[in-house]
């Protein structure tokens, strides 16, 4: 049975911090933690060892009217600008959408938005995003906390080159139909075997089946899709002790505290709601 001592999430959401939190399988935070973030792009910054990650990251805040701004207006709410100079064009008119998480629940908060991992267009409901990188629960205004997330990219940097095998990935996604669910297990699985990455990957997948839960491996990506419809919220509904269950049964658990022998950045522990409650690791 292999023995597995770091657990990471690799996205797409929040839930897949919450299932490592809630079933202890780390003792630290990591670089996705908290984050939504697609799997391709979730994979070219660990490949790129997150290099731009942290950089040219655009502000919104749903009580500013961007629309009528001159290009050098617009500048002042880039954040860690490096390799962009100016705000991409299709976020130019982003006052005139309304967000939303959920179909008919608008997301009144502010937030930020890498440009480097921009979707083809802009569109209302965050999740659908083809391509996303963004940012709902940090503030990357204050140094110490932007420090804390560059703590987190350094340690996995060190856990990550030192420790492949013994790391396991672990992703969480909801589709609406049996068939995106099908199209999304491809699209991972010949990602993450033409990717770098040499870990193993456990990805837990929502869709209405009407089934029991399905095992689906291919070598080193595992994935365990189950049934569920509707709108989908960790805290109110299954913990998928299942999964977790299922999980045991491959891996053995020996879960290892984060390195010491890296030099850390000046942080702060203080995070409202969620980041408070459930991330202490920094």
């Amino acid at each position: 049975m292999k023995e597995i001592n770091y657990a990471y999430s690799i996205g797409s959401n929040c839930v897949s911090t919450f299932f490592i939190r809630h079933y202890k399988l780390s003792k630290f935070s990591g670089p996705f933690d908290w984050v939504y973030v697609d799997f391709n792009s979730a994979l070219k910054n660990i490949e790129q060892k997150f290099e731009r990650y942290t950089k040219d990251l655009f502000y919104y805040n749903p009580d500013v009217n961007y629309n009528n701004m001159s290009i050098e207006e617009l500048k002042l709410h880039l954040i860690n600008k490096e390799y962009h100079n100016q705000v991409d064009y299709r976020l130019e008119n982003i006052s005139d959408i309304e967000f939303e998480l959920h179909p008919n629940k608008s997301y009144v908060k502010d937030f930020y938005i890498n440009q480097h991992f921009l979707p083809d267009e802009i569109t209302p409901n965050l999740v659908q995003w083809n391509k996303s990188c963004w940012f709902p629960h940090h503030d990357f205004k204050d140094k110490d906390k932007n420090n804390v997330l560059i703590n987190k990219i350094n340690v996995f940097n060190k856990v990550y080159g030192d420790n492949k095998d013994n790391i396991l990935f672990i992703g969480f996604n909801k589709f609406e139909t049996i068939q995106d669910a099908y199209y999304e297990i491809r699209n991972i699985t010949r990602s993450y075997h033409q990717s770098d990455l040499k870990s193993d990957l456990f990805y837990i997948i929502l869709a209405p089946t009407n089934t029991p839960p399905e095992i689906i491996k291919h070598e080193n990506v595992t994935f365990f899709l189950k049934h569920f419809e509707g709108i989908y919220q960790f805290e109110t509904d299954d913990k998928h002790p299942e999964a977790f269950e299922y999980l045991n049964k491959i891996y053995k658990f020996n879960i290892l505290e984060k390195p010491t022998d890296i030099e850390y950045l000046p942080s702060s522990n203080e995070y409202p709601n969620i980041i408070d409650y459930y991330d202490s690791g920094y």
